[in-house]
């Protein structure tokens, strides 16, 4: 579990990975970006204008979340979502796109993400096993991040390995915080995201 220091996610909030109907309506930043009432997703940039996929690609940080909680993906998109992300959440990686391509489709210098932050034991596919994938496919995404209540000590040996981050349930919003503050440190404001997987299927 997370312990959320009593803040409480929204009980409309979509648990759910993206998908034509998770868009019903949307209201607009004072960017300009699109973003759902009751969503942490932005509209898929193949359902946009070329003006609109412009602004959309002007997000400052993203995040990409996986956990089959439901609850610790509300927790986490409310805080995210708070610090200003875009934040695609997914129950497992099997939903997500980037698990069913055989390399990385991001362009050259691009990255899809900022974060990765994925529960360990999850139906399919650990998170662990789905990060190592995602690196031997060539993913340029540098902070990623683990949390699990039973990490093993051949669990702690790999993620030390690849340099991901460990949290260890049941952890706080304050320790994450302090991780994601570091990270944003050392995010290049000029970098470009990759939008390839929105609106996959």
């Amino acid at each position: 579990m997370v312990c959320a220091e009593n803040r409480h996610a929204p009980s409309h909030l979509s648990p759910h990975p993206p998908s034509r109907r998770d868009y019903p309506s949307y209201r607009r930043e004072k960017d300009g970006r699109k973003r759902l009432p009751c969503s942490g997703h932005s509209i898929p940039t193949a359902w946009l204008t070329q003006g609109e996929a412009e602004m959309e690609n002007t997000a400052t940080y993203r995040v990409l979340m996986f956990d089959d909680d439901d609850s610790i993906r509300q927790v986490l998109w409310h805080y995210f979502d708070s610090r200003g992300y875009e934040v695609f959440t997914f129950p497992h990686p099997a939903t997500c796109p980037l698990d069913r391509v055989p390399f990385c489709q991001c362009p050259l210098g691009e990255s899809c993400s900022d974060i990765i932050l994925s529960d360990l034991n999850m139906p399919f596919k650990k998170g662990l096993d789905f990060i190592e994938e995602q690196l031997s496919k060539g993913c340029r995404c540098k902070h990623m991040a683990l949390m699990s209540g039973d990490l093993t000590q051949e669990d702690i040996e790999r993620a030390s390995a690849l340099k991901i981050k460990l949290f260890l349930k049941p952890f706080t919003i304050k320790e994450v915080g302090e991780w994601v503050s570091e990270v944003e440190k050392t995010i290049n404001p000029a970098r470009t995201l990759s939008s390839w997987f929105l609106g996959k299927s």
